[in-house]
């Protein structure tokens, strides 16, 4: 199966948006996109473990947020619930057999367990709860704020409203979606063939200052996800 990409979209609920999509047929694997600089500082390497995992006869899809990346839908009207669902409609569209997240990603995958969606065995990697993921946003603004001359504390990034909007590490969200994320907790794995990742599969890039890649660690994913998805 060849590791060549393509782009399909798909209406997510909030609006159309485009699903990167390697290889074909099933088994397929739903790639939950990190929020925020998580996922500039992840593509990369995730879209290089997308080819090696097609290199393997093993499909793979990695779909836009609500309000990221390249979507068209204004951020500031999206909700985590929003992002949830946006996933599970994009693993039933094309077929997903198994979730994988990363760091943040993780906070998405709690749909895909339940009794109202079938059950897709999902695969963690340093999962990271919404407060850290929000308290490292403040302290990157504020850290940026201090840098341009400007004083600020923690208390002018924490919501009053839930309709006001607030600029976060070059992102304007809403307070709505500022207060699900910092009250958002990983779900527990129940499923039997669930897993999580224990120690480090390679460099930490999500603690780069800038963007980056590693083939190091697109190997290692590969190398994990199809050893899980083919046991």
């Amino acid at each position: 199966m060849s590791g060549a990409l393509h782009y399909i979209l798909r209406d997510c609920g909030l609006g159309r948006e485009q699903i990167l999509c390697a290889g074909e047929g099933e088994p397929c694997l739903l790639i939950l996109p990190p929020l925020f600089d998580e996922m500039h500082k992840l593509r990369r390497t995730l879209v290089m473990a997308m080819r090696a995992l097609a290199d393997r006869g093993i499909a793979s899809i990695l779909p836009d947020l609500p309000g990221l990346n390249e979507s068209q839908t204004p951020l500031s009207q999206c909700h985590l619930s929003d992002w949830r669902s946006a996933m599970r409609i994009a693993a039933d569209e094309c077929g997903a057999t198994h979730v994988a997240g990363i760091r943040s990603a993780c906070l998405l995958d709690e749909g895909f367990f339940d009794d109202e969606f079938r059950h897709l065995p999902r695969w963690r990697y340093a999962p990271m709860v919404g407060a850290r993921l929000t308290t490292q946003m403040i302290r990157a603004q504020m850290a940026g704020d201090k840098a341009a001359g400007r004083a600020s504390k923690r208390e002018d990034y924490e919501p009053v409203e839930d309709h006001a909007s607030i600029q976060l590490s070059g992102y304007t969200i809403s307070g709505a979606i500022m207060t699900q994320l910092t009250a958002a907790t990983i779900a527990p794995l129940s499923g039997k063939h669930d897993h999580l990742v224990e120690g480090s599969l390679g460099p930490a890039l999500w603690l780069r200052a800038e963007p980056g890649e590693s083939a190091e660690l697109a190997q290692a994913l590969a190398d994990s996800w199809a050893k899980w998805m083919t046991q």
